[in-house]
């Protein structure tokens, strides 16, 4: 880059300086018309020698250039690196998220069908599994329909809210859960838990 640079500041201080050029040049001849043409005429062509051979230089640099991030490319796809990761890392990514979620809700359905007298089992889950991030949303309701305690989704400005209550598991009233996923990251956030009634 710095050489296209250095080229490109070269060749327009070379054009920039063509009309004092031409007159030290006639000066020095002298000052007929005739010889002013011939100078001109010099000062030119060596003006379009030092823009081909410019142009030239720029030509063979970026054809190096070229090469050589072809070269990395293919030595690259071949060897399983960088570029076959980032085609993969978003998959990677969702296939985590779905994991972690899938293993909240399973956690979820297991303290919730053991019905607990009290409600910190629910938040102990909570942090045993939070924060799961960079989720699909589809993912993540597609996890947590699945789950036997689920009773909906709802949609707000900036968040889908996913709906678990477990009454009537037992005499007691149970309770009720609600997990927030962001639409803008795709994290899930805010977990709120309550008993039934209250």
């Amino acid at each position: 880059m710095s050489l296209l640079l250095i080229i490109a500041w070269d060749s327009t201080r070379m054009s920039g300086s063509l009309d004092s050029r031409i007159k030290s040049s006639a000066r020095l001849v002298g000052r007929g018309e005739r010889v002013r043409q011939t100078a001109r005429m010099v000062v030119v062509s060596k003006l379009l020698i030092a823009h081909w051979r410019a142009i030239r230089a720029c030509g063979f640099v970026i054809f190096l250039c070229a090469t050589s991030v072809c070269a990395e490319s293919s030595s690259s796809q071949a060897s399983g690196g960088s570029f076959s990761l980032k085609a993969g890392a978003r998959s990677t990514i969702v296939s985590v998220c779905e994991n972690q979620t899938k293993a909240l809700v399973e956690d979820l359905d297991r303290v919730l069908a053991s019905d607990p007298a009290a409600i910190n089992p629910v938040y102990e889950t909570f942090h045993r599994h939070f924060p799961i991030q960079n989720c699909n949303i589809a993912d993540v309701l597609k996890v947590a329909r699945s789950s036997r305690f689920f009773v909906g989704s709802e949609e707000w400005g900036t968040y889908y809210n996913i709906l678990f209550n477990s009454a009537g598991v037992s005499p007691r009233p149970g309770f009720a859960v609600q997990i927030s996923v962001a639409k803008g990251t795709g994290n899930l956030e805010l977990p709120f838990a309550k008993v039934n009634g209250y």
